[in-house]
């Protein structure tokens, strides 16, 4: 092969494959920190389908399904998806729409019972494209829910519950002048679907989207034959059970493989032949804009960091997801997991390195008398206070109105929480007795001093 030869087949290969290349992120750093976080136990197993521009999948699959590790995580493990069910709410409502059953701008109150009576401000009526873009003014879970079992926790919340607090609720602004997430208002649309139906959000879902892209593992109720791949739900070993979500399943009720999110990411790229592609669009077109948070599709959230990426992310008792694609670069990324820790930052970062991995904070071995100094109660502010207790030789905090969590030592006086990126410092007097402590959360350090 002469060299002009040679540089012609290397000028083809590179038009051939050079997007993939261009786009293929740095998966070591990656699989790195994934390895960090199993080995500290902040998850339990995690899935994760990268999609490239070409319609190719790569999946990261680590962990265990259950804390007995007897089985491994695969792409076909079904997770809980949370939240991400919004975007398939989003798009059955658009395919509703496509088909005659309302508009968009439809006033909910004519889709409801004429026993509930919405609320409005000044006039102003809740439309569907105001419950799918969050910007309704309803809360985000409804004031009446009281679970009986609060690892599952909208178990037992009625449609009755719901209508009741519908007729009760006041507004404070207009319908569609300031966005606020809300797991009621896409509930609610969820709820709002099958009245118009006539069938279950089951139902509706393998008709517009499981059937036609024959995602035979994504759904609401798994069978018998599907439970041995049902991971199980993990919470930094406490206590953790999956979620039911009946009344609200619009808001988050989804179960699904990486397997399954591919193809669905691939439909969302355009990549997947369905009747679907033109609803899909209109849920990636931007619905409301705000300078104090990002734009939002139907269903989707635009990064801040960069407006060519649109994302949603989901979390239950024990599982947190995480899906999204970057228009410009023709890259999909879905992340499961079964744990309570966030996988946005894996996600973020596998569509655009310049979205950082959070650090992995590894514990060191602290002695129980030194734990025993440190127990009290912390006043940082006249309303707010941190107390600090032992249980065996976990340390564990817990704040004015909020319950109690164990903390993790990364040096003998500054412990970080897992449940959030948050971490406390133990500050001693010229004697070495500990009086303050330093609370690092946010961006920002509050201190307290020990008053018992």
């Amino acid at each position: 092969m002469t060299s002009s030869t040679r540089k012609l087949v290397c000028i083809i290969i590179l038009l051939v494959y050079g997007l993939s290349l261009q786009a293929q992120p740095y998966f070591k750093a990656v699989q790195e920190n994934i390895a960090d976080r199993l080995a500290e136990g902040n998850i339990l197993g995690v899935s994760i389908a990268y999609i490239y521009p070409d319609g190719r999948t790569r999946f990261i699959l680590r962990g265990s399904l259950s804390p007995k590790r007897s089985k491994t995580i695969t792409k076909n493990t079904i997770f809980e998806i949370g939240s991400i069910s919004k975007t398939f709410t989003a798009l059955m409502m658009i395919k509703m729409a496509e088909e005659g059953a309302f508009s968009l701008d439809t006033p909910i109150e004519t889709l409801l019972p004429n026993s509930v009576n919405m609320p409005a401000f000044e006039d102003k009526k809740i439309t569907l494209q105001h419950l799918a873009t969050h910007t309704a003014g309803l809360p985000s879970v409804p004031f009446n829910m009281s679970p009986s079992d609060p690892l599952n926790p909208y178990a037992d919340y009625t449609v009755k519950q719901m209508y009741e607090f519908l007729n009760e609720y006041e507004l404070t602004a207009a319908p569609g002048s300031n966005f606020a997430y809300s797991n009621l208002e896409l509930g609610l649309l969820g709820h709002i679907l099958e009245l118009q139906s006539g069938k279950s959000y089951e139902q509706l879902l393998q008709q517009y989207i499981t059937g036609p892209l024959e995602m035979n593992d994504t759904g609401i109720a798994i069978s018998a034959q599907k439970q041995a791949r049902f991971a199980a739900p993990y919470n930094y070993g406490e206590d953790a059970k999956h979620w039911d979500i009946p009344t609200l399943a619009g808001a988050g009720a989804i179960r699904s493989t990486t397997e399954d999110m591919a193809t669905y990411m691939k439909a969302q790229m355009g990549l997947q032949e369905s009747d679907l592609k033109s609803a899909i669009n209109k849920t990636h077109q931007i619905s409301f804009d705000t300078s104090k948070s990002p734009a939002i599709g139907l269903g989707w959230f635009y990064s801040t960091q960069q407006d060519t990426i649109i994302w949603h992310n989901g979390g239950t008792g024990g599982f947190k997801s995480f899906a999204g694609l970057n228009k410009e670069e023709g890259t999909a990324i879905v992340v499961l997991s079964n744990g309570t820790e966030s996988v946005d930052d894996i996600g973020l970062h596998l569509l655009d390195e310049r979205h950082p991995l959070k650090k992995v904070r590894t514990t060191v071995t602290v002695d129980s008398s030194t734990l025993d100094s440190y127990t009290g109660t912390y006043q940082i502010t006249a309303a707010f206070s941190i107390t600090v207790t032992k249980e065996g030789d976990q340390l564990m905090t817990q704040a004015t109105g909020q319950q109690k969590f164990p903390v993790y030592p990364e040096s003998e006086t500054k412990f970080f929480l897992k449940v959030v990126d948050a971490q406390i410092e133990f500050i001693p007097d010229e004697n070495g007795n500990f009086i303050k402590l330093k609370l690092y959360q946010g961006g920002r350090v509050l201190e307290g001093k020990r008053v018992e």
